[in-house]
């Protein structure tokens, strides 16, 4: 299948994991590619991203190889699985679009502490 988005999330986050696993559950989930970037065999140079740069927030490409970060790729998502429009326009709203940026990179910030997934690949530097 085509896929009209890729998806770089934390596999060993915990609340990013099931809010992917949601998505993944949605009957247009093939039109995602769903990337793990703690996942061993994640290689940053095919991807063409560096994980430092994916770590600090959720990081997506569109098929015109435009990367798109944070709150815009939780919109990509819901643009490309559908029936997600009132938050598409609450994050894209002006009136509301910095509340929500502000809160996602609050977010971003605290995530590194929360606590991890433990997962069969944590014995990579990954998961520290």
């Amino acid at each position: 299948m085509n896929h009209v988005l890729t998806i770089y999330f934390d596999g060993l986050c915990h609340l990013c994991s099931r809010e992917i696993e949601h998505y993944k559950r949605h009957p247009r989930a093939g039109k995602i590619r769903w990337v793990d970037i703690a996942a061993p065999d994640f290689d940053e140079k095919k991807e063409g991203l560096r994980l430092k740069d994916l770590v600090k927030s959720m990081h997506s490409r569109k098929t015109n190889g435009e990367v798109i970060q944070g709150i815009d790729s939780f919109a990509a998502i819901w643009e490309t699985l559908g029936g997600y429009s009132f938050l598409r326009y609450l994050i894209q709203a002006p009136l509301t679009r910095p509340i929500f940026k502000l809160g996602y990179a609050g977010f971003a910030r605290l995530r590194p502490y929360l606590p991890k997934r433990k997962q069969n690949y944590c014995s990579n530097s990954r998961c520290s």
